[in-house]
């Protein structure tokens, strides 16, 4: 496989990984902002 090919490939996976990031952390965020107004046991730790 060619370098450019490679980074054809790499490049969207490290950019979906990183999409993937922001929205388990505004998932997160979502979550604690829920659990501080009602006590929940955090399930997601």
């Amino acid at each position: 496989m060619s370098d450019s090919a490679q980074g054809a490939i790499y490049l969207p996976l490290r950019a979906m990984g990183a999409r993937l990031q922001q929205h388990i952390a505004f998932q997160r965020l979502r979550l604690q902002r829920a659990a501080s107004r009602r006590i929940v046991v955090p399930i997601c730790l």
